[in-house]
């Protein structure tokens, strides 16, 4: 990726213009065109601002560490879809298992919404969060939306 300054403001090139300043060819150093070079960051960072190096003549950017909020905001964008084996296994972990799942379904008062809750737990290959069925198992065991979150993204996370 290539840039230039242009009136204070770095503008950025995935590919050098074929023409410049009605030239061509043209020598995109001497034009001021610089290098840009994007860091490696973990899923724990973002990139911040575009910043000049004049020691090396490139420019970056700045690395900046992601807020508790915005880690966890980023994990749950990720774990909206989980198997149902992830699901499952993570449920279990915090002592919810298929079994007492199925029986709370069997308590709901419409037997359409007993009937696909059944069919589910005992079918679905895959689970999404914002599923209505997530949110009333959750509310049959007194977790809260959060904690239907992190279900989710533990869920994600393990190693199956």
């Amino acid at each position: 990726m290539k840039a230039i300054e242009i009136n204070g403001n770095w503008e950025l090139y995935n590919t050098l213009p074929k023409v410049w300043n009605n030239k061509q060819p043209y020598n995109a150093i001497e034009e001021g065109f610089k290098d840009v070079i994007r860091p490696t960051i973990s899923n724990t960072q973002r990139l911040g601002e575009l910043v000049y190096d004049d020691l090396n003549d490139v420019l970056t950017y700045n690395i900046i560490e992601k807020s508790a909020e915005e880690i966890f905001e980023a994990e749950l964008m990720d774990s909206q879809i989980v198997s149902g084996l992830r699901l499952f296994t993570q449920l279990d972990l915090v002592g919810i298992t298929r079994d007492d799942v199925l029986l709370q379904i069997e308590k709901l008062p419409n037997q359409v919404d007993r009937i696909v809750g059944r069919n589910s737990v005992l079918h679905a290959v895959t689970f999404d969060r914002n599923s209505s069925l997530i949110n009333v198992v959750g509310a049959l065991f007194g977790k809260t939306s959060t904690e239907m979150d992190e279900i989710f993204i533990n869920a994600k996370k393990l190693p199956i």
